[in-house]
C-alpha cells in the first residue's frame, strides 16, 4: 500500500520535522477519475429508466427487488432502487424507490435499505483516511474496517447463491441482515464521528475508546468496539513504546502526543536548561483520553532516557545506559497491562538518570560546592577575597578588571581551604552589568509601585566593581539541568547580598578601628564623640545580626531540610523541584520577595556605608577639634537610621501577624532585644 510505503520513508526521521505530509490537494482522487474503482455508489453514464413493475406479479417483482438490493448492498445502484446524490460528504445515503413496487413489497426494502446506506458510510470512510494525510492510526483503523467490510461481502455473496438457488425471499433477506445491522451502524456511526472531527492520532482513539466503553449493554458489538481500538491503537503504541524504550519520537504523520521542538538546540556543548523545558512537550490534542492521566510520566520517561543517552555521548564509554526491552502493549478497556508497562519504563529511566546524577556527577557535592561559594560558607575564602579585591572593587566598573579579579579569586582559592574543593574550577567571577535591586525584579517577577524607579536608576553609571561583581558556575549538559539560568541567578543574588552586607561590616569594624585613637583624648574633649561611637556600634550590631539571620537561622536550616529531602528523591524532577524549593526558601525568609522590606535594608546599608564615610573623610580633623558641622551631620545620620530601622522592625512586626511569618519575628527580637526601639514602634 502507498501508505505504507509512505510510512517506511518517514522512519528516517526522527520526529515530525520530517518529509513535509502532502496536502489534500496533492493526492489524486482515484474515486472520482476512476469511479468504478470505487467502493461506493456512483452515477453510471448514460442510465436508461427501468421499465415500470405495476405489470408484473407480485412474485416476480420480489425476486427483481432482491437483485437491486444484492447490489444496493455491494454499493452499485440497481434499476428500481436509485441512490441519491449526497448534499454534504458525511451524510447517510438515502434511495429512492419505483412508486410502481407493491406497499407490502416497499416496507420490507425500506426496512433493509439503511445496511446499504451504512454500507456507504463505511466505504466513503475507508477510501477517504487511508490516503497518507490521514496518519497511521487512521490507516490501522481503515484496515480492520476493511476486514469486517470484507466479511461484510462474504455474508452478500452467500445471500447472492441462495437467491441464485431461488431459496431466498425479502422476508429471509430481512431476518439475515438483522444481525450485521447492527454492527454495521456502529461501524458507520465511529466513522461519520470520526470524519465530522476530523480526528488523527489520539483524537481517534479517544473517540473510539469512548463509543467502546459505552457499548457494554451489548457484548457483541462492544467486542467489535474493542477490535477495532485495539487495531488502531497498535501503531500509536508503537510510537509509545519507541519512546519509552529509546526516547526517540517517530511520529512521520504528526499524530503522536509528544512534540519535538526543533528550534531549541541539541548542541551537547550548549545545551541549556531550555532543553528540558521547551525540547520536549505534550501535545494535548493527541493524547488519548485513556492516557490523560499518565502523560506527564510518559513525557518524562522519554526525557530521561535522552538524558542519559546525551550524557553518554559526552563521556563514551563511561555511563552505560542500561535498555529494558519494552513488552508490547496491546489496548484493553480497563488499561491494566499498558499502565503498568508504562509504570515500569518510568521507574526504570527515573532510577538509572537519578543515579547517574547523584552518583557519577555527584550533584549533592556540587551543590554543596556552589554554597560554600555563594552563600560565604566558607570564612577564610571570602575574607581573603576581599582583602585582595578590595582595590579593584573600589574602582568604577569601567575601570575594573575582570580578568584580575579572576586571577585574585583563584589565587584566595588556592591559598583556603577550597584548595581541597574538587569543583572549585566551576567557579568563576563576573561582572553584571546591573546592581541587585534591578536584578531581583527582574527574576523574580516582582511586580511593585516601585519597579519603573529601580529600573531607572539602575543604570550602569555610577556603578563601581562592588555593585556589579559575582560569581557564576560553569555547567555542562547534564549539570546545566540542575544548575538553570533561573537557579544561577538565584544564587547570585543571595550572593551579592551576603557580600554588600560583609562590605559593610567591614566599613564599620574600620571605624571603630578609627574610633580607638579618640578614646585616647581626654574625657572633656572626647564626650562630643559618644553619639558617633552609639551610632556606630548600632549600624554594626545591626548589620551583624542581619548576616546571622540570612546565614545561620534561613541558609543553614534549609540547607539541611534540603538534604533531608534529598534523601527520599525518586526522579530527576524531584531533584529540581527540592533545589528551587531550597532556593526560593532562602529568598523569601532573605526578604527578597517583599520589595518594602527589601528597599528598607538597602537604604539602610547606604546609611551605614554614608556614615563610614563621612566619619573617615574627617578623621584628621577629629583628632584636632571638634566643629558645629560633624555634630549636626552625626545628629542626622542617627535620625535617619532610627527611622528606617523603626520602618523596617514594624514592617516585620506587621507582617508577623497577618502574613504569618514566623521566622522574621527573629529579627525583630534580635534588633530591638532591650526595647531601645519600642517607643519607635
Amino acid at each position: 500500500m502507498a501508505a505504507k510505503l509512505q510510512v517506511r520513508k518517514s522512519a528516517k526521521s526522527e520526529s515530525r520535522g520530517g518529509p513535509p505530509m502532502p496536502a489534500h490537494s496533492d493526492i489524486t482522487d482515484w474515486s472520482s477519475v476512476r469511479p468504478f474503482m470505487s467502493m461506493d455508489f456512483f452515477d453510471p453514464p448514460n442510465s436508461q429508466s427501468a421499465a415500470p413493475l405495476s405489470e408484473i406479479p407480485a412474485l416476480s417483482q420480489e425476486s427483481i427487488l432482491i437483485d437491486d438490493l444484492l447490489f444496493c448492498l455491494s454499493g452499485f445502484p440497481g434499476k428500481y432502487i436509485i441512490p441519491e446524490p449526497l448534499e454534504r460528504p458525511y451524510d447517510a445515503r438515502t434511495f429512492q424507490i419505483c412508486n410502481s413496487i407493491e406497499p407490502s413489497l416497499r416496507d420490507l426494502v425500506q426496512q433493509i435499505l439503511p445496511l446499504a446506506s451504512h454500507y456507504s458510510v463505511i466505504a466513503r470512510f475507508i477510501q477517504e483516511k487511508r490516503l497518507c494525510v490521514w496518519g497511521r492510526v487512521n490507516h490501522a483503523l481503515t484496515s480492520a474496517m476493511d476486514t469486517l467490510r470484507q466479511d461484510y461481502q462474504v455474508f452478500i455473496a452467500q445471500l447472492e447463491t441462495q437467491h441464485r438457488r431461488h431459496q431466498l425471499d425479502l422476508h429471509k433477506l430481512w431476518y439475515y441482515a438483522q444481525s450485521t445491522l447492527f454492527s454495521m451502524e456502529m461501524l458507520a456511526k465511529i466513522a461519520t464521528t470520526i470524519s465530522l472531527a476530523e480526528a488523527r492520532g489520539g483524537r481517534t482513539l479517544s473517540i473510539l475508546h469512548d463509543e467502546t466503553a459505552h457499548s457494554f449493554a451489548d457484548s457483541k458489538i462492544q467486542d467489535l468496539c474493542l477490535y477495532l481500538t485495539r487495531a488502531a491503537a497498535e501503531p500509536y503504541f508503537q510510537s509509545l513504546q519507541t519512546w519509552l524504550n529509546k526516547g526517540i519520537v517517530f511520529d512521520p504523520y504528526d499524530e503522536f502526543m509528544v512534540d519535538v521542538n526543533t528550534s531549541v538546540k541539541t548542541d551537547l556543548d550548549q545545551v541549556t536548561d531550555q532543553y528540558w523545558d521547551k525540547r520536549y512537550t505534550i501535545k494535548s490534542h493527541n493524547v488519548p483520553v485513556f492516557l490523560e492521566h499518565v502523560q506527564e510520566i510518559i513525557l518524562r520517561t522519554g526525557k530521561y532516557l535522552n538524558v542519559i543517552r546525551q550524557a553518554n555521548d559526552l563521556t563514551p564509554g563511561k555511563n552505560k545506559c542500561e535498555v529494558f526491552p519494552i513488552e508490547t502493549m496491546v489496548y484493553s478497556l480497563k488499561g491494566r497491562d499498558y499502565l503498568n508497562i508504562i509504570e515500569k519504563a518510568y521507574k526504570s529511566a527515573s532510577k538509572q538518570l537519578l543515579n547517574l546524577l547523584l552518583e557519577e556527577y555527584d550533584i549533592i557535592g556540587r551543590i554543596r560546592s556552589v554554597k560554600r561559594y555563594f552563600l560565604l560558607e566558607q570564612g577564610d575564602f571570602i575574607v581573603q577575597l576581599m582583602d585582595l579585591c578590595e582595590d579593584e572593587l573600589s574602582k568604577p566598573i569601567e575601570e575594573a578588571t575582570p580578568s584580575r579579579l579572576q586571577a585574585l579569586m583563584e589565587l584566595t582559592v588556592r591559598t583556603s581551604l577550597g584548595k581541597h574543593d574538587p569543583y572549585k574550577d566551576d567557579i568563576t567571577l563576573v561582572l553584571l552589568p546591573y546592581k541587585l535591586p534591578f536584578q531581583i525584579f527582574k527574576i523574580l517577577s516582582i511586580s511593585t509601585d516601585e519597579e519603573k524607579e529601580y529600573k531607572q536608576q539602575d543604570s550602569s553609571k555610577n556603578m563601581t566593581a562592588l555593585d556589579a561583581v559575582t560569581f557564576s558556575i560553569q555547567s555542562k549538559w547534564p549539570l546545566s539541568l540542575i544548575f538553570n539560568e533561573r537557579v544561577i541567578a538565584s544564587y547570585q543574588m543571595l550572593f551579592r547580598q551576603l557580600l554588600f552586607c560583609k562590605h559593610v561590616e567591614r566599613s564599620l569594624c574600620r571605624v571603630w578601628i578609627c574610633d580607638k585613637a579618640v578614646k585616647l583624648l581626654p574625657r572633656s574633649e572626647g564626650s562630643g564623640y559618644l553619639c558617633a561611637f552609639s551610632l556606630r556600634q548600632r549600624m554594626l550590631f545591626f548589620t551583624q545580626n542581619l548576616e546571622y539571620y540570612m546565614m545561620a537561622e534561613v541558609i543553614e536550616p534549609q540547607w539541611l531540610k534540603f538534604l533531608e529531602r534529598m534523601q527520599k528523591v525518586s526522579n530527576i524532577d524531584d531533584v529540581l523541584t527540592e533545589h528551587w524549593s531550597y532556593l526560593n526558601c532562602c529568598l523569601k525568609d532573605c526578604m527578597f520577595m517583599n520589595p518594602v522590606l527589601l528597599k528598607t535594608i538597602r537604604r539602610l546599608m547606604n546609611v551605614c556605608l554614608e556614615f563610614c564615610d563621612f566619619i573617615q573623610s574627617v578623621e584628621d580633623s577629629l583628632l584636632e577639634k571638634q566643629n558645629q558641622s560633624f555634630s549636626q551631620n552625626i545628629a542626622r545620620l542617627d535620625e535617619e537610621f532610627t527611622a528606617l530601622l523603626a520602618v523596617l522592625l514594624k514592617t516585620i512586626a506587621s507582617l508577623g501577624r497577618e502574613e504569618g511569618v514566623d521566622k522574621l519575628c527573629n529579627i525583630l527580637y534580635r534588633e530591638d532585644f532591650n526595647s531601645y526601639y519600642s517607643k519607635y514602634l
